[in-house]
């Protein structure tokens, strides 16, 4: 019954933020990002995507 109820969870929570593929992060239910927010033009820039994430998420914190 538990694992059903996060599974329900999981695909409202999908179809709320609109979420198309795997990996996508969300920070604090506001901002969206992932690996397809920081592509170039020879694949993904992984440095650059985690320096979004950290700054999304320091910038949350701040407002805490």
């Amino acid at each position: 019954f538990g694992v059903m109820n996060k599974v329900q969870r999981a695909a409202q929570l999908t179809k709320a933020f609109r979420i198309t593929g795997t990996p996508t992060i969300i920070v604090n239910g506001k901002y969206i990002t992932g690996p397809s927010y920081a592509m170039e033009d020879n694949g993904v820039n992984y440095p650059r995507m985690t320096a979004v994430m950290d700054d999304l998420i320091n910038m949350e914190r701040k407002k805490k």
